[in-house]
């Protein structure tokens, strides 16, 4: 059996190196200068303590350290701190903790450390270069979220700051690559900057965000896939300018979304299912000149009543046949181009079959009942 001695309400290895554990029921924890650790479930379920303080000397906080202190309210780490790691779960619960300001020296933040606080703001110190899936998740008052300027982080993980507020927009980082799945999905999110070097937003990312207006993606942006659902019941989102280089939109992108108009670049090579779908005030669509398209999924365009803009302007693989057009102008659905141009195939896969076409393409578009 380890030995270990008390110090105040701390109990501490033999060495004075890592804390274990507690005693009593404290409202205060002043951690002994020279600790270097704090040991796994040390200190979780302490549903009396209020107050931690951290001495420089410590690097590392284990798993579960403080898991489910429902009344700390207050961690101070003291100037000059050492801290490298805070590991999964280690804040997770804690649901009196409003505010905590992390050590320029820290390096790694686990997966659900602050899930479930109740954290106002967060700064994101420039070192960190991995961040757990929902570290952050579940903090319902989070507004502002800071990276130091010269961060370096490159890869999101899932869930980041999903069901929390957002309501401040983010400064996210110049070299962040990925806005992973469910990163701010149900927040009050209404303005989102993009970096250049982002190449994926992916699945469900900002679903819900029901505050969204702006999306501003940097020019010369290397963006490659909008993942399913990531936009979907964006209801507020009217217009969204997607960078050449995009190639794949796939099910449900913008599904619900408030779009009004919408231009789908010439690198853009699929459109998933749904990706469209009951986007009640979209008007116009367009394909640019140059069109790489080969592939619409089924129903992309349904449930768009508002939709009586079809322009499409470039011939590319199979041609639709040619009575679409007059179909189409029936229904009060203009495709501009010129006589001589064919028409841009919806789906690559679907030949001459014109009424499973049309059910598929533009589902509530066409009245069935008519003659």
């Amino acid at each position: 059996m380890n030995k270990t001695k008390i110090i105040e309400n701390g109990v501490y290895s033999e060495d004075g190196r890592t804390l274990v554990g507690f005693i009593g029921n404290p409202e205060e924890l002043v951690i002994v200068p020279g600790t270097f650790r704090i040991a796994r479930e040390a200190c979780s379920y302490c549903k009396t303590l209020k107050r931690v303080v951290i001495p420089p000397s410590l690097e590392f906080m284990n798993a579960n350290c403080f898991k489910y202190c429902t009344s700390l309210s207050e961690v101070v780490f003291m100037r000059g701190s050492k801290l490298r790691f805070i590991e999964n779960e280690v804040f997770l619960g804690c649901s009196s903790l409003q505010e905590i300001i992390l050590p320029d020296s820290l390096l790694g933040i686990g997966h659900h450390a602050f899930h479930g606080c109740d954290l106002q703001s967060i700064r994101i110190p420039a070192l960190v270069d991995e961040i757990g899936p929902y570290c952050f998740s579940m903090n319902k008052n989070l507004r502002r979220v800071v990276f130091d300027v010269d961060s370096e982080l490159q890869y999101s993980q899932n869930g980041w700051f999903c069901n929390c507020d957002l309501s401040d927009s983010i400064v996210w980082p110049k070299t962040i690559k990925n806005f992973s799945k469910n990163i701010c999905s149900n927040t009050h999110l209404r303005s989102l900057d993009v970096p250049n070097t982002v190449v994926s937003f992916d699945m469900d990312a900002f679903m819900g965000c029901s505050d969204l207006i702006f999306v501003n993606i940097a020019k010369k942006s290397q963006l490659k896939t909008i993942s399913s659902y990531c936009f979907s019941d964006c209801n507020l989102l009217e217009h969204i300018e997607l960078p050449e280089g995009l190639n794949y939109i796939e099910e449900f992108a913008f599904r619900n979304s408030g779009l009004i108009s919408v231009t789908i670049p010439s690198s853009v090579k699929v459109l998933g299912m749904d990706c469209f779908n009951r986007c009640y005030a979209l008007k116009e669509v367009a394909i640019t000149i140059g069109s790489q398209l080969d592939c619409v999924g089924p129903f992309c365009w349904s449930e768009c009543p508002s939709l009586r803009t079809f322009i499409c302007e470039q011939k590319t693989f199979e041609l639709l046949p040619v009575n679409l057009r007059e179909f189409l102008e029936k229904k009060g659905v203009y495709i501009s181009g010129n006589e001589e141009d064919e028409i841009v195939p919806f789906c690559s896969n679907i030949e001459s079959d014109m009424d499973q076409l049309e059910k598929e393409l533009f589902g509530d578009l066409i009245d069935t009942t008519a003659a």
